[in-house]
């Protein structure tokens, strides 16, 4: 800390680079790293989280790929032709639109997210399990109260919200925050949320 910080402050700079390097250890030792040791097909981050996507969501629209991930629908073509090449997702006319293509996950692509989430998960486990219990629930506390400060910036919920589908846990913190301040769920508000039928 600086010399200028009072005792009992937090130096904001510093509390800034903890953020970053908080971000920066998830990325890249548990998830970036992750995916070039344990997928046995070459994939890039964004290839993963469409795949991520999927997963949680099941079969969906191309459009609702690039909805759900925040990105073109050109982009999300794109994304979504690189996977089929790599055979980790089908791409099927819609029964509803035949102008649309429906997206769903190969067992091959199933497998990989299975084993990813659940390797990360363990990861994710084993640095927990070196902190002691007080800064597990410190940290816990910690994330949480910032992101429900954070989410309550007009825009931030739907621009950090994971888009959880089946995986979503009723105590998410930016799903709380938008209920405190607008009143709906995002659940329903922002259906990409949900499992698409």
């Amino acid at each position: 800390m600086t010399s200028m910080t009072k005792v009992g402050e937090s130096n904001p700079a510093y509390v800034q680079m903890l953020a970053d390097l908080f971000s920066e250890t998830v990325l890249k030792t548990m998830t970036l790293r992750l995916i070039e040791e344990t997928s046995e097909v070459e994939l890039t981050h964004s290839q993963y989280v469409a795949l991520r996507y999927l997963f949680s969501h099941g079969r969906c629209t191309v459009g609702h790929i690039a909805e759900g991930l925040s990105i073109s629908y050109p982009a999300s073509t794109k994304l979504i032709t690189r996977l089929a090449e790599k055979e980790l997702v089908t791409r099927t006319e819609s029964s509803a639109d035949r102008r649309q293509a429906e997206v769903d996950l190969t067992d091959q692509g199933r497998e990989i997210i299975t084993n990813l989430r659940q390797t990360r998960q363990e990861r994710f486990n084993s640095v927990l399990h070196r902190l002691s219990p007080a800064d597990r629930a410190a940290l816990e506390r910690g994330l949480e109260r910032f992101i429900v400060v954070a989410v309550q910036d007009e825009g931030v919920n739907r621009d950090i919200c994971l888009r959880c589908g089946t995986d979503r846990l009723d105590e998410c913190p930016v799903n709380t925050a938008h209920q405190e301040i607008l009143g709906p769920s995002l659940n329903s508000v922002h259906p990409v949320h949900l499992k698409w039928e």
